[in-house]
């Protein structure tokens, strides 16, 4: 099987590390729009313009299904839509919530980039599922940005805690934003009384049943293709040296 991923920079690699866990020889390609990282301060109707491109580029590739690695893509998408495509999308918004309401009850936390929060995605899918929830939103401008930077972990731990003090009534916080899930233990250790919600769990295992379904579970020749529309060494080197896939030496689509 081959799985087409995107984000905006390093965080989907979080997502393709559970893709991989769950199709250990899904053939992988992942593509960074490095080139307008970060999303999460963008204006809307660019970020679905981004949207569009970034699955139109993986369609082209011939993938049999497109796993938005970004939660920003997937929170515009509940505005703007979900750009059509030939193959399946599977999305971080609603595995998110029904991961969350598998461990917790009514009182949820989000923490996610401005627009994610801004377009009230996750308060929308947490309250579908039950009208009582207390959902508490908390938007950071800047941790994505030091995340895909590699900023000092005292910095990282700082910017956590921030959005950690704004939390405390929660019971489950959501990693709303993939980058988010390269630095889950600092969460872990701010918020210790929460389940820890990383969504891309959730939608690796919907990207298995999928695969089960149409026979394809063990197809596949195991590879993992990664290419930027930014600094091609920088990425490759940030990618080899996070370690959540295997190595990889350099572009196989031309920018």
């Amino acid at each position: 099987m081959k799985l087409g991923v995107f984000d905006s920079g390093l965080g989907g690699l979080t997502v393709v590390r559970h893709l991989r866990e769950q199709l250990p020889q899904a053939d992988i390609l992942f593509y960074a729009d490095q080139l307008h990282v970060p999303y999460g301060l963008r204006d809307q109707e660019e970020l679905y313009g981004f949207l569009c491109n970034n699955i139109a580029t993986l369609e082209a590739q011939g993938v049999d299904a497109i796993v938005v690695g970004c939660n920003t893509s997937c929170a515009i998408a509940t505005k703007f839509g979900m750009p059509k495509a030939s193959v399946p999308i599977f999305d971080l918004v609603e595995a998110g919530a029904n991961a969350a309401f598998a461990v917790a009850s009514n009182r949820f936390g989000v923490a996610a980039t401005p627009v994610t929060v801004n377009t009230g995605a996750y308060r929308r899918a947490l309250m579908v599922r039950d009208a009582a929830s207390e959902v508490i939103e908390i938007a950071s401008p800047v941790l994505a940005g030091l995340i895909e930077q590699q900023a000092p972990a005292a910095q990282l731990r700082a910017a956590v805690q921030e959005i950690a003090d704004l939390l405390r009534p929660c019971n489950a916080v959501i990693l709303g934003c993939s980058h988010y899930a390269l630095i889950e233990e600092l969460f872990s250790e701010a918020l210790p009384y929460a389940a820890i919600i990383d969504p891309a769990r959730e939608q690796a295992l919907a990207v298995a049943n999928y695969a089960r379904e149409q026979g394809k579970q063990t197809s596949g020749g195991a590879s993992f293709v990664a290419w930027t529309n930014a600094d091609t060494r920088a990425f490759i080197d940030k990618v080899n040296q996070l370690g959540l896939t295997q190595p990889c030496s350099g572009l196989a689509v031309a920018r």
